[in-house]
């Protein structure tokens, strides 16, 4: 009878059965339930020991910068990251969007190369599908990543997916259906090597709405954190979280930092994760310059090039600020450049590389625009 106790009959019958019952939805008391274990953080407050994670924010917001230094924090078992309390863990970085070689050697260079030697920390760079992929292709996928890192001698307790959109070629980003298939590949992933799931996404046109595409992601990720830069100030802060507060919110800056010359003698830079001192500490930092002569000759190009378009460019570039393709850059430089002109495209694209990557400009889906404060070719702050 619904809503009432056993009767006795029933209490033996159910006592003296020859086998105990197998629940198809096994419930717990409250006096059982509420001793569950606590959520295990590998950084205490930001990102959860299992479960799918997602970090998000502009383009050039430095959103791939903070992952790896996240991920190399763990693997190198700082004890700390950005002054939050973390655990070592191993680290698979699945770099889909290029090699990571300047910015390892960038971090390494600030850190030390004995501490990056004996990190549980493996790279793959190349192409992914996490959309079309089957189950079994998932669970080899994972078998394969979980044999090569035990060989090393450690297992992953992170795997970050560098990015999204491409480890989905060919999927909708505003489909659910789509959205949600890359979504439960991503969590067998996650399940099949025992670890969390970071993965880099990217924000829509208008920030403040969240993060681009489906917002099936946005439901189906345990912590969800955000990445904004505003001027020279840089912030990630907890935007969704199934297990903890909103209430962290932590400053960072990125340090630009000079590694070895090219064949022409131009700088190749990159960048690592400061924690940003307090405000009482810090100093006005002007906004980054191009350097070099390449750097110099292609910057003047882009400006005027963007200063002749006078009105509001495409996306992927902010509404108030025009943009240029990099083809049209290329074509409009490489004949200013001191070099064979067979050469001058990847010369363009180097300085190209090395101003995204010092802040100068932004880069993204092959067009380029100015961020605000950026210098003129004079060496006048820009508005």
């Amino acid at each position: 009878m619904s809503g009432t106790a056993l009767s006795h009959t029933d209490m033996i019958a159910l006592h003296h059965a020859n086998t105990a019952p197998t629940w198809l939805v096994p419930l717990q008391p409250a006096s059982v339930a509420k001793e569950a274990p606590q959520v295990a953080w590998l950084v205490k407050g930001l990102l959860p020991d299992a479960g799918l994670t997602v970090i998000f924010g502009a383009s050039n917001s430095g959103k791939t910068f903070l992952a790896l230094d996240l991920a190399l924090a763990l693997a190198c078992a700082q004890g700390h990251w950005l002054e939050q309390r973390c655990h070592a863990s191993g680290v698979i970085y699945l770099a889909l969007e290029g090699n990571l070689a300047a910015r390892l050697r960038a971090w390494e260079r600030e850190h030390g190369t004995a501490r990056q030697r004996d990190a549980t920390f493996a790279v793959y760079s190349g192409a992914l599908d996490l959309f079309s992929i089957s189950t079994d292709g998932v669970t080899r996928i994972a078998d394969d990543l979980l044999a090569q890192t035990i060989e090393m001698g450690w297992r992953p307790g992170l795997l970050i997916v560098d990015t999204l959109v491409r480890a989905a070629p060919g999927a909708d980003e505003n489909s659910v259906k789509d959205m949600s298939r890359v979504i439960e590949n991503l969590t067998a992933l996650g399940r099949a090597l025992n670890a969390c799931v970071l993965v880099i996404h990217h924000s829509g046109k208008n920030q403040d709405a969240g993060m681009r595409g489906s917002s099936a992601l946005l439901g189906a990720a345990d912590q969800v954190l955000e990445v904004r830069q505003e001027h020279n100030a840089r912030t990630v802060k907890v935007f969704k979280s199934r297990d903890a507060g909103k209430d962290i919110d932590i400053s960072f800056d990125l340090k630009v930092v000079e590694l070895e010359l090219d064949d022409d003698g131009e700088p190749i830079t990159s960048c690592v994760v400061m924690a940003q001192a307090p405000d009482a500490e810090r100093r006005y930092q002007p906004p980054p310059k191009p350097k070099g002569n390449n750097q110099r000759i292609v910057f003047q190009v882009l400006w005027d090039i963007l200063l002749s378009l006078g009105q509001p460019g495409i996306a992927p570039a902010p509404d108030d600020r025009p943009s240029v393709s990099l083809d049209e850059l290329i074509a409009n430089t490489r004949a200013l450049l001191p070099c064979e002109p067979r050469r001058a495209p990847e010369r363009i694209r180097s300085a190209v590389t090395a101003m995204v990557a010092s802040g100068v400009v932004h880069f993204e889906n092959e067009r380029l625009w100015l961020p605000s404060g950026t210098f003129t070719p004079q060496g006048q702050p820009r508005k």
